[in-house]
């Protein structure tokens, strides 16, 4: 039989080893705990990124549709200007006072002087200015 000393020495090895694996398996407990709270923490992260990628693309779609929509208003709006450009050329074409008016009001935007204009134009040299300075305030 095993000696008493022997015996003693067996139980208190194995009391010492339940204890380390008792350490062990609470750290390992304690270890797995961390990680969930860790891959609970990630998941909710995801999620967020998740939401706020969601939004950005839902901003991007809003934006470039607004986008083609006011393109394609400038569009429709420089097709009209454009006519209007065109029917305002045919009446100044019609009258030949306009013309006159129109010949003028291009020699000032050029910065013609209203004494240029009064010899080009046969304006009276009052007209001639108020358009000259008209054209100054404008630009």
């Amino acid at each position: 039989m095993i000696p008493d000393a022997l015996h003693s020495l067996i139980t208190l090895v194995l009391a010492a080893l339940l204890v380390v694996a008792l350490g062990l398996i609470f750290s390992a407990y304690r270890q797995l705990a961390e990680l969930r709270r860790q891959s609970d923490e990630q998941r909710r992260q995801q999620r967020e990124l998740q939401l706020a990628l969601q939004d950005a693309t839902e901003q991007i779609h809003e934006t470039r549709t607004g986008s083609l929509g006011v393109g394609k208003t400038v569009r429709d709006l420089i097709g009209q200007l454009q006519q209007t450009q065109i029917r305002q050329e045919k009446l100044e074409e019609q009258d030949p006072d306009l013309r006159l008016y129109g010949k003028a009001t291009r020699m000032a935007a050029q910065g013609a002087s209203a004494v240029e204009i009064v010899q080009e134009c046969e304006l009276p040299l009052a007209e001639a200015e108020l358009l000259v300075n008209l054209h100054k305030q404008a630009n």
